[in-house]
Protein backbone atom coordinates (compact mmCIF):
# COMPACT_ATOMS: atom_id res chain seq x y z
CA UNK A 1 0.00 0.00 0.00
CA UNK A 2 1.30 3.38 -1.34
CA UNK A 3 2.09 5.94 1.25
CA UNK A 4 -1.10 8.50 1.35
CA UNK A 5 -0.30 12.10 1.75
CA UNK A 6 -0.23 13.01 5.05
CA UNK A 7 -1.60 16.94 5.91
CA UNK A 8 0.31 18.35 9.07
CA UNK A 9 -1.61 20.72 10.80
CA UNK A 10 -0.86 24.25 11.34
CA UNK A 11 1.73 25.07 13.56
CA UNK A 12 0.00 26.97 16.89
CA UNK A 13 -0.06 30.78 17.14
CA UNK A 14 2.07 32.69 19.25
CA UNK A 15 -0.78 34.31 21.26
CA UNK A 16 -3.01 30.27 21.72
CA UNK A 17 -2.66 29.11 24.69
CA UNK A 18 -2.53 25.07 24.32
CA UNK A 19 -4.38 25.45 21.14
CA UNK A 20 -7.27 28.15 23.03
CA UNK A 21 -8.69 30.90 20.93
CA UNK A 22 -7.60 34.19 22.43
CA UNK A 23 -8.91 36.00 25.27
CA UNK A 24 -9.97 40.01 24.29
CA UNK A 25 -8.18 42.58 25.86
CA UNK A 26 -9.86 44.64 28.85
CA UNK A 27 -9.33 48.43 28.99
CA UNK A 28 -8.37 48.94 32.69
CA UNK A 29 -9.27 52.71 32.17
CA UNK A 30 -13.19 52.28 31.22
CA UNK A 31 -14.91 52.84 34.29
CA UNK A 32 -13.37 55.99 34.47
CA UNK A 33 -16.37 56.86 31.49
CA UNK A 34 -18.88 55.46 34.24
CA UNK A 35 -17.55 57.75 37.10
CA UNK A 36 -17.51 60.57 35.24
CA UNK A 37 -21.08 60.20 34.06
CA UNK A 38 -22.19 59.49 37.61
CA UNK A 39 -20.81 62.62 39.18
CA UNK A 40 -21.86 64.67 36.18
CA UNK A 41 -25.09 63.33 37.05
CA UNK A 42 -24.77 64.24 40.96
CA UNK A 43 -23.83 67.73 39.84
CA UNK A 44 -26.81 68.36 37.51
CA UNK A 45 -29.18 66.96 40.89
CA UNK A 46 -27.60 69.50 43.11
CA UNK A 47 -27.86 72.46 40.59
CA UNK A 48 -31.71 71.62 40.21
CA UNK A 49 -31.72 71.49 44.48
CA UNK A 50 -29.97 74.74 44.98
CA UNK A 51 -32.36 76.57 42.39
CA UNK A 52 -35.51 75.03 43.96
CA UNK A 53 -34.79 76.53 47.78
CA UNK A 54 -35.39 79.59 48.95
CA UNK A 55 -31.85 81.49 49.87
CA UNK A 56 -32.70 83.57 53.26
CA UNK A 57 -30.79 86.90 52.54
CA UNK A 58 -30.58 87.89 56.08
CA UNK A 59 -29.32 84.35 57.42
CA UNK A 60 -26.87 84.31 54.33
CA UNK A 61 -25.52 87.50 54.89
CA UNK A 62 -25.27 86.68 58.70
CA UNK A 63 -23.21 83.16 58.06
CA UNK A 64 -21.13 84.96 55.80
CA UNK A 65 -20.42 87.86 58.58
CA UNK A 66 -19.80 85.34 61.19
CA UNK A 67 -17.49 83.43 58.76
CA UNK A 68 -15.60 86.47 58.54
CA UNK A 69 -15.41 87.69 61.57
CA UNK A 70 -14.07 83.89 62.53
CA UNK A 71 -11.27 84.03 60.40
CA UNK A 72 -10.59 88.05 60.26
CA UNK A 73 -11.10 89.16 63.67
CA UNK A 74 -9.25 92.56 62.71
CA UNK A 75 -11.28 93.68 59.96
CA UNK A 76 -13.21 96.50 59.91
CA UNK A 77 -15.57 97.97 57.47
CA UNK A 78 -14.59 100.92 55.67
CA UNK A 79 -17.53 103.02 54.29
CA UNK A 80 -16.95 105.97 51.90
CA UNK A 81 -18.25 108.84 52.78
CA UNK A 82 -19.87 110.93 50.32
CA UNK A 83 -17.85 114.41 48.90
CA UNK A 84 -19.99 117.37 49.95
CA UNK A 85 -18.77 119.19 47.13
CA UNK A 86 -20.72 116.41 44.55
CA UNK A 87 -23.46 115.59 47.27
CA UNK A 88 -27.34 116.16 45.72
CA UNK A 89 -29.18 118.22 47.75
CA UNK A 90 -32.07 117.15 49.53
CA UNK A 91 -35.11 118.51 48.88
CA UNK A 92 -38.25 117.93 50.80
CA UNK A 93 -41.56 118.92 48.12
CA UNK A 94 -44.50 119.56 50.24
CA UNK A 95 -47.40 116.99 48.90
CA UNK A 96 -50.65 117.75 47.66
CA UNK A 97 -53.48 118.84 50.73
CA UNK A 98 -56.85 117.27 50.88
CA UNK A 99 -59.37 119.49 48.97
CA UNK A 100 -61.86 119.44 51.70
CA UNK A 101 -58.98 120.58 54.05
CA UNK A 102 -57.99 123.49 51.41
CA UNK A 103 -61.53 124.43 51.00
CA UNK A 104 -62.09 124.49 55.01
CA UNK A 105 -58.61 126.72 55.21
CA UNK A 106 -59.25 129.08 52.25
CA UNK A 107 -62.97 129.82 53.21
CA UNK A 108 -61.29 130.42 56.80
CA UNK A 109 -58.47 132.93 55.30
CA UNK A 110 -59.73 134.78 53.23
CA UNK A 111 -63.74 135.21 54.25
CA UNK A 112 -62.76 138.40 56.08
CA UNK A 113 -61.23 140.57 53.19
CA UNK A 114 -63.66 143.07 52.60
CA UNK A 115 -62.20 143.17 48.72
CA UNK A 116 -63.16 139.20 48.95
CA UNK A 117 -66.29 139.41 50.53
CA UNK A 118 -68.50 137.72 47.22
CA UNK A 119 -65.53 135.04 47.29
CA UNK A 120 -66.52 131.97 45.55
CA UNK A 121 -65.11 127.90 46.62
CA UNK A 122 -66.16 125.27 44.15
CA UNK A 123 -65.20 122.14 45.03
CA UNK A 124 -65.37 119.44 42.39
CA UNK A 125 -64.20 115.39 42.01
CA UNK A 126 -60.58 116.70 40.70
CA UNK A 127 -60.36 120.29 41.68
CA UNK A 128 -60.93 123.20 44.08
CA UNK A 129 -62.04 126.85 42.16
CA UNK A 130 -61.16 129.66 44.18
CA UNK A 131 -63.48 132.20 41.88
CA UNK A 132 -62.47 136.32 43.35
CA UNK A 133 -64.70 139.17 41.65
CA UNK A 134 -62.47 140.78 39.01
CA UNK A 135 -64.82 144.26 39.86
CA UNK A 136 -62.55 144.92 43.07
CA UNK A 137 -58.64 144.07 41.27
CA UNK A 138 -59.41 145.40 38.16
CA UNK A 139 -60.56 148.59 36.48
CA UNK A 140 -63.12 148.38 33.44
CA UNK A 141 -61.75 147.26 30.78
CA UNK A 142 -58.21 146.92 32.09
CA UNK A 143 -55.36 144.14 33.26
CA UNK A 144 -53.21 146.43 35.84
CA UNK A 145 -54.22 145.37 39.18
CA UNK A 146 -55.61 148.08 41.37
CA UNK A 147 -53.42 149.03 44.89
CA UNK A 148 -55.55 147.80 47.25
CA UNK A 149 -55.99 144.32 45.12
CA UNK A 150 -52.34 143.36 45.66
CA UNK A 151 -52.85 143.18 49.91
CA UNK A 152 -55.83 140.92 48.85
CA UNK A 153 -53.92 138.54 46.13
CA UNK A 154 -50.73 138.84 49.08
CA UNK A 155 -52.84 137.36 51.49
CA UNK A 156 -54.52 134.21 48.90
CA UNK A 157 -50.28 134.05 48.55
CA UNK A 158 -49.98 133.35 52.24
CA UNK A 159 -52.30 130.37 52.05
CA UNK A 160 -51.07 128.94 48.57
CA UNK A 161 -47.46 129.20 48.93
CA UNK A 162 -46.64 125.86 50.61
CA UNK A 163 -49.66 123.90 48.77
CA UNK A 164 -47.92 121.02 47.10
CA UNK A 165 -50.59 120.57 44.77
CA UNK A 166 -51.35 122.39 41.28
CA UNK A 167 -52.36 125.72 40.47
CA UNK A 168 -53.88 127.18 37.66
CA UNK A 169 -54.93 130.66 36.96
CA UNK A 170 -58.07 131.24 34.70
CA UNK A 171 -59.78 134.83 34.32
CA UNK A 172 -63.33 135.25 32.61
CA UNK A 173 -64.86 138.18 30.85
CA UNK A 174 -68.26 139.04 30.70
CA UNK A 175 -69.58 138.87 26.72
CA UNK A 176 -69.67 142.06 26.13
CA UNK A 177 -67.34 143.58 23.38
CA UNK A 178 -64.23 145.08 25.35
CA UNK A 179 -64.04 148.77 24.51
CA UNK A 180 -60.69 150.81 23.86
CA UNK A 181 -57.69 149.73 21.69
CA UNK A 182 -55.66 148.40 24.21
CA UNK A 183 -57.02 144.48 23.84
CA UNK A 184 -58.53 144.09 20.47
CA UNK A 185 -61.05 141.33 22.36
CA UNK A 186 -62.02 139.82 25.65
CA UNK A 187 -59.49 136.88 24.46
CA UNK A 188 -56.95 139.25 25.41
CA UNK A 189 -58.00 140.69 27.92
CA UNK A 190 -58.88 137.83 29.90
CA UNK A 191 -54.98 136.40 29.22
CA UNK A 192 -53.61 139.55 30.36
CA UNK A 193 -55.78 139.69 33.68
CA UNK A 194 -54.48 135.96 34.53
CA UNK A 195 -51.01 136.56 33.66
CA UNK A 196 -51.26 139.81 35.85
CA UNK A 197 -52.75 137.88 38.70
CA UNK A 198 -49.71 135.05 38.61
CA UNK A 199 -47.15 137.24 38.26
CA UNK A 200 -48.52 139.28 41.90
CA UNK A 201 -48.55 135.96 43.44
CA UNK A 202 -44.83 135.42 42.69
CA UNK A 203 -43.88 138.34 43.71
CA UNK A 204 -45.94 137.09 47.05
CA UNK A 205 -43.89 133.96 47.53
CA UNK A 206 -44.89 131.85 45.47
CA UNK A 207 -42.71 130.37 43.82
CA UNK A 208 -43.77 127.01 41.74
CA UNK A 209 -44.97 126.42 38.40
CA UNK A 210 -48.49 127.89 37.38
CA UNK A 211 -50.01 128.18 34.29
CA UNK A 212 -52.46 131.17 33.15
CA UNK A 213 -55.65 130.94 30.97
CA UNK A 214 -57.61 133.06 28.98
CA UNK A 215 -61.31 131.94 29.04
CA UNK A 216 -63.37 135.35 28.15
CA UNK A 217 -66.25 134.34 27.88
CA UNK A 218 -66.55 130.38 27.09
CA UNK A 219 -68.45 129.50 30.14
CA UNK A 220 -70.51 132.36 30.81
CA UNK A 221 -73.11 129.93 29.44
CA UNK A 222 -72.73 127.86 32.93
CA UNK A 223 -74.11 130.86 34.81
CA UNK A 224 -77.68 130.33 36.11
CA UNK A 225 -80.34 131.98 34.09
CA UNK A 226 -82.05 132.73 36.95
CA UNK A 227 -79.97 135.76 38.18
CA UNK A 228 -80.41 139.16 36.55
CA UNK A 229 -78.55 140.07 33.54
CA UNK A 230 -76.32 142.36 35.25
CA UNK A 231 -75.85 139.30 38.60
CA UNK A 232 -74.77 137.69 35.25
CA UNK A 233 -72.10 139.77 33.97
CA UNK A 234 -70.94 140.47 37.48
CA UNK A 235 -70.36 136.74 37.98
CA UNK A 236 -69.04 136.25 34.42
CA UNK A 237 -66.34 138.80 35.83
CA UNK A 238 -64.18 136.84 37.77
CA UNK A 239 -60.22 135.37 38.37
CA UNK A 240 -60.17 131.43 39.30
CA UNK A 241 -57.76 130.65 41.05
CA UNK A 242 -58.06 126.63 40.78
CA UNK A 243 -56.23 124.18 43.33
CA UNK A 244 -56.12 120.70 41.55
CA UNK A 245 -55.80 117.35 43.59
CA UNK A 246 -52.76 116.46 41.68
CA UNK A 247 -49.42 117.05 42.75
CA UNK A 248 -47.35 120.22 41.70
CA UNK A 249 -44.64 119.54 39.04
CA UNK A 250 -41.81 121.63 40.93
CA UNK A 251 -40.18 124.95 40.79
CA UNK A 252 -41.29 128.20 39.50
CA UNK A 253 -39.47 129.60 36.26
Amino acid sequence: MADEDVIAPPPPSPDDDDGAPAASKIDADAWLLSFGDLVSLMLVFFVMLFAMSTLEKEEFEAIIAALAQQFNPTAASVQSMPSATLDIPKTNAPEAFSLDYLRALIDDKLAGDPMLRDIRLHQLHDRLVVSLPADPLFGPGSATLAEAARDTLGRVTTVIQYLGNRIDIAAHTDPRPVTGSLFPSNWELSLSRAIAVADELRRGGYDKDMIAFGMADAHFSEISLELSVDERYRRARRIDIVVRRDKSSGGGR
